[in-house]
């Protein structure tokens, strides 16, 4: 069997898409969206996406903080240090195909943000 790294999220966007331009002039746009666990526990992760060239634009120019949407990607670790000089580990998906779900929320933005706020205090 073939290795597969294939990940699926749909969720909320905690804030609007940053699109930056690279030195390497490649489009890229940076989100990061909330997706709530199943029960019983209902906590949320906070996941940072990356979209590239096209898919970027499209997502920084179709999509709000707050709205829903559903990617699909590959999960990539990234190792880096810090410019204090600590070596730092993060997870992010690359997505390679956005779309915005049609199943009603499972809740609403401002608890996905305030969720967020809870958590990171």
């Amino acid at each position: 069997m073939k290795d597969l790294n294939e990940v699926c999220i749909s969720g909320t966007l905690l804030r609007d898409p940053v699109l930056r331009r690279t030195k390497a002039d490649h489009d890229m746009c940076t989100v990061m969206v909330s997706v709530m666990r199943p029960e019983p526990s209902k906590a949320h992760d906070y996941l940072d996406v990356i979209c590239w060239e096209e898919l970027a634009a499209k997502v920084a120019d179709e999509f709000r903080a707050g709205e829903r949407i559903l990617f699909k990607g590959r999960l990539r670790k990234n190792n880096y240090t810090s410019t204090d000089g600590q070596k730092r580990v993060s997870t992010q998906i690359i997505a390679d195909y956005v779309q915005r779900p049609e199943e009603p929320a499972y809740y609403e933005s401002a608890d996905a943000a305030g969720a967020y706020a809870e958590n990171m205090a």
